[in-house]
């Protein structure tokens, strides 16, 4: 899988890719018999480096997101205003028309 920038904007890694990376790492430097199962106490540190190498994936993406004003949200669309020479407009209040179909029971 293609991660980081791309030509079509930023693609984190999911915590699986990352899992597997770190086991194929793991088993050409260590052998391909290592056992990185859930059960195991490897596979378990290996679960819990994925999930911290996530969040590093997770706030690479906010940062480039905050770049875009379709992205920002809150301090970050505030300072992109302020880069940009432009004003922040205030929350506005939307409207929605929903339609609800209810069946007997």
């Amino acid at each position: 899988m293609t991660a980081g920038l791309t030509p079509t904007g930023f693609v984190s890694k999911t915590v699986e890719d990352l899992r597997a990376e770190l086991e194929a790492e793991l088993r050409a430097a260590l052998g391909a018999d290592l056992d990185t199962s859930a059960e195991s106490v490897l596979g378990q540190l290996v679960a819990a480096q994925a999930t911290k190498l996530r969040e590093l994936w997770e706030l690479a993406e906010i940062v480039y997101n905050a770049r875009v004003p379709g992205g920002a949200s809150f301090a970050s669309l505030t300072e992109l205003a302020r880069i940009t020479g432009t004003e922040r407009r205030p929350a506005t209040k939307g409207t929605a028309t929903l339609s609800v179909t209810l069946t007997a029971g």
